[in-house]
């Protein structure tokens, strides 16, 4: 028997991410210069980098993460945003080497 399927990108969220973005941010964006690049490792749900592109205009977000579900919801959320700060997904781990085009430098 053969079975197909499709891949359903899926909006997921997170109790704490809801209650710790703003918090969050908070703490970041004393620190984030205008036009910043933010490389996010292992992004999770997605909820942080829609809410700070969608907060922070001016920035760029760079999400990653290896896992599949994860990458299902960064997209999704990345499909809903307006907005062109908020990169496409970056696969990879930390485990993995940093591919070049993300090494940069750190401030």
């Amino acid at each position: 028997m053969i079975l197909l399927y499709k891949e359903v990108s899926i909006q997921a969220r997170s109790p704490a991410g809801e209650r710790n973005k703003q918090p969050t941010l908070d703490v970041l964006n004393p620190h984030l210069p205008p036009q910043a690049w933010v490389s996010e490792v292992a992004s999770g749900t997605g909820q942080h980098a829609q809410y700070f592109c969608m907060k922070r205009p001016d920035i760029v977000w760079q999400p990653s993460d290896s896992d599949r579900a994860s990458i299902a919801s960064i997209e999704s959320y990345r499909g809903k945003q307006s907005r062109t700060g908020l990169n496409k997904l970056e696969q990879w781990s930390v485990l993995e080497s940093l591919p070049e085009h993300l090494n940069r430098p750190f401030a």
